[in-house]
């Protein structure tokens, strides 16, 4: 077993480096909570269907002389 002092700064170590986590998960959870908001606002464009199915693509060549 160390030291009493060995012990405390190990200690002040962990807590320093547990306090540093804490920020960098804030900060995490600041963007996640900013881009949630940020998907919801914009509209969620439609898919469009591929030409095959557009009434006007669906003519014959014969109309199109």
């Amino acid at each position: 077993m160390g030291s009493l002092q060995e012990r405390i700064a190990a200690y002040a170590n962990t807590s320093a480096n547990l306090l540093t986590e804490l920020k960098e998960l804030d900060k995490l959870r600041e963007l996640i909570t900013k881009a949630k908001k940020l998907s919801a606002a914009r509209p969620i464009p439609l898919k469009q269907k591929p030409a095959s199915f557009c009434r006007r693509a669906s003519t014959s060549r014969a109309r199109w002389r």
